[in-house]
Order: structure tokens, then C-alpha cells, then sequence
């Protein structure tokens, strides 16, 4: 009997391969017998390790062809093997998923293994495995504690993992002069100890060597450093300062023909009444007093330049020190205009007392102006005495009326 050459077991590639092709030849029907004279039909089928060519050939893809894995994590791969077959490889890449942060997971050689972390190995914050695979609350050493070592307290470990705070004992040196009480906390043996500097509206306490800060009633008035600009300093409650609306701290000008008001915080100096005595006479209604002298002028001799709706008084005048226009009457709202070296005559607001500077505390001139080459003012109705701060004494001085 003849022997079917299908049935042979091939046990290389080489073999595999040569039945594969013997197989394609009989289907193909290349050996007659296909009916009618033709070809019979291929019925070769393509799969993922091989695909059908011309002349229904079978034709295997080539060995290590990687394929889908169709069972990750079991340390092989599928490929081919250049016969047409898929088959099994060892992929040491192809890792087991670990089932938590405390179970490694190996291949070796295609086999799959696995092995538990230490007892104590971090896994989190606060957390430490157990030698069995499992995370559990705890720590390894000191440092995977929460929280931060200070001078009076350290942060510990136990052999059962187990974090904890240790106390620096009572008295211990903390620094700066402070001691540690005992309960983790650097204190004080008196309130000069504690950080920091009192204030008005903030002392510091040192209470069972704890330091704390006691804080001034809210509403608590302090001294005032700019008396008549209709503000006060107060405690806010919480150791700060505030400065608060005070229409009783009323800008002072000195000038008898004009009020020193404050509305909601803001100073103001409108004129007085006709009616209001100056000296000499009564009060012009625009803030001057017509027979009283002030820096040399009087209203009623100022110039009248009411009609300009900007005015420039010059200085020096050539070598004398004085002031081109030193005494004018103007509208109030008129710009005017100093030009000359304010370096050299420091502009200044205020009166001249004998040879006494009365440095003005409010109204537009207040201050003193030291630089540049001119200074400008919208003034309002009102008197405005001025004066150079350096040549004040000797003349250098003057007055806007500003009238209604």
C-alpha cells in the first residue's frame, strides 16, 4: 500500500514548511482531476501567521512575526515561527500586574513569580507594608511621619512601625532665648523672651512659657502724627493700626477771616462771614481782612488780577529778593504759576512773624517746594500767605487773595 504523504509528522520548520506546501499543491488541484480541463477552485484559507499567493500558495509569514497577546501579564508572547504557525515565546517583559504597592512581580525564563516588599518599606505617605503583601498604616523610620522635627519635638518610629512624637524635656535651650515647656512648644520665661516687639495696639504675653500677643481694644486712640488733616490713628482690634475719619481734626491756617473745617475727612478753609472781626476792621468775606497786614500785604492794596484766568509771579527780581508780584487778588479757581529756581528759594506756604517762618499746615501753598524751575496752584477762595524758606525773614514773601 502506497504511503499518503499528507500524514507525515514534520518536527523542524524546514519539515513544517515542506508538508505546508505539499498540502497547497494536492488543493490546488495542480495534479488534474479539477473537471471540465480547468483548475479546481483554491480553498486555501489566509491566517495570521501566513496568506495565500498567486497559484494558491500557501506563504508563511517570517519567523518572530510578534502577534496580538491574547493573555498579558503571563511572561510570553505569540509569534510566528516562519512555518504558518502561531506559537508561544518566554517574554520576561510581559510582567504579572501587581495586586498592590507592597508585591513585586518578576519573569524569568517565561515563568512568572512573585515576592513581597520588606516589613517597614514605605508605600505612601504614612504608610509602610507589612511583610505580607498587604499596605498598612505606619513607618519604616522617623522621616515617613507627618509633620517636621523642631527644637523641643521629634517625630519617632517603633519597632511596630508605629509613628510618634517625642518631647524635648522642660527647660531645654530652644534658641533666642527661649526654653522648651516640655509639651513640644519653645516658650518663654518672661514676654521680653518672645518674638517680635510690642506696639500700641499689640503686646507680647508669656503665660506658662507659652508666648502670646495681647491686642489693644478696638477704637483704642493713639497719638496723632499729622494733626489737622481730619484723621486718626486708632488699634483696629487685631494689633494693627487704622486711621479713621475725625472731623474735630480741624486744619488750623491761622487765619482769623477763614474757617478750619473737616467734612467726612476732608479739610477745608472757606471763607468767614463779613461780619467776622479781624484786626482792625471786619473780615472782607473772601477770606482776607482788608486793613491787616499779612507778609507785607494788605487785601486792599493787592493787586486786583481777578479778570486773568492764569496768573505768573516771578522771582528773584534781578538781585533783590522779592517776588515780581508778591501781593494779588485773584478768582478763585485761577491757576498761578511760581517760576524762578525753587532750588534756591525753596517755595514754601505760611506766614512771616517777625523774623519768625510760620510754616502753613493747610490750604494749596502748604509745604515746601525745593526743586525745579516752577510750581503751580489752582487756588481756592480763601487768604494764602507764602514765603521763601531761605529768604523769608529778608522780604522774600507775599499773599494770594483768592475771592469768591
Amino acid at each position: 500500500m502506497q504511503r499518503d504523504p499528507t500524514r507525515h509528522t514534520a518536527r523542524s520548520p524546514a519539515a513544517r514548511r515542506a508538508v505546508a506546501l505539499a498540502v497547497a499543491g494536492l488543493l490546488s488541484g495542480s495534479c488534474g482531476g479539477g473537471g471540465g480541463g480547468g483548475p479546481a477552485p483554491c480553498s486555501l484559507q489566509p491566517t495570521v501567521c501566513a496568506s495565500v499567493g498567486p497559484g494558491c500558495q500557501l506563504q508563511p509569514t517570517p519567523a518572530g512575526t510578534l502577534l496580538a497577546d491574547p493573555t498579558p501579564g503571563d511572561c510570553q508572547k505569540r509569534v510566528c515561527d516562519g512555518a504558518g504557525q502561531a506559537v508561544s515565546a518566554p517574554d520576561d517583559a510581559d510582567r504579572p500586574a501587581s495586586p498592590g504597592p507592597c508585591t513585586l512581580t518578576a519573569c524569568s525564563g517565561g515563568v512568572p513569580s512573585t515576592t513581597q516588599r520588606a516589613p517597614g518599606d514605605a508605600c505612601g505617605a504614612g504608610l509602610v507594608c507589612n511583610g505580607a503583601g498587604a499596605c498598612v498604616a505606619g513607618c519604616g523610620s522617623p522621616a515617613d511621619c507627618p509633620g517636621a522635627d523642631g527644637a523641643c519635638s521629634t517625630r519617632t518610629c517603633s519597632a511596630a512601625h508605629s509613628c510618634g512624637v517625642a518631647h524635648a524635656a522642660f527647660g531645654t535651650d530652644c534658641g533666642g532665648g527661649l526654653v522648651c515647656n516640655g509639651t513640644g512648644l519653645c516658650g518663654c520665661s518672661a514676654p521680653a523672651d518672645c518674638p517680635g516687639s510690642d506696639t500700641a495696639c499689640a503686646t507680647r504675653q508669656c503665660q506658662a512659657q507659652a508666648c502670646s500677643t495681647s491686642f489693644a481694644p478696638a477704637g483704642t486712640a493713639l497719638a496723632d502724627p499729622t494733626p489737622g488733616d481730619c484723621h486718626a490713628l486708632q488699634c483696629d482690634g487685631s494689633g494693627g493700626i487704622a486711621s479713621v475719619v475725625d472731623d474735630g481734626d480741624v486744619p488750623v491756617d491761622g487765619n482769623v477771616c477763614t474757617q478750619d473745617l473737616c467734612t467726612g475727612g476732608v479739610p477745608s478753609h472757606p471763607p468767614a462771614s463779613s461780619a467776622t472781626a479781624c484786626p482792625g476792621g471786619t473780615c472782607d468775606g473772601a477770606g482776607g481782612c482788608p486793613t491787616a497786614a499779612l507778609n507785607g500785604c494788605t487785601r486792599a492794596a493787592a493787586a486786583d488780577l481777578t479778570a486773568q484766568p492764569s496768573v505768573t509771579v516771578t522771582f528773584p527780581v534781578g538781585l533783590l529778593f522779592q517776588y515780581s508780584q508778591p501781593c494779588i487778588a485773584v478768582r478763585a479757581g485761577t491757576t498761578v504759576t511760581f517760576s524762578g529756581s525753587l532750588l534756591s528759594h525753596p517755595f514754601t506756604g505760611g506766614e512771616v512773624v517777625g523774623l519768625a517762618l510760620v510754616p502753613a499746615t493747610g490750604g494749596p501753598f502748604a509745604g515746601s517746594r525745593a526743586t525745579g524751575t516752577s510750581a503751580s496752584f489752582t487756588v481756592p477762595a480763601g487768604t494764602w500767605p507764602y514765603y521763601c524758606a531761605v529768604h523769608g525773614a529778608v522780604g522774600m514773601m507775599g499773599v494770594v487773595y483768592a475771592v469768591p
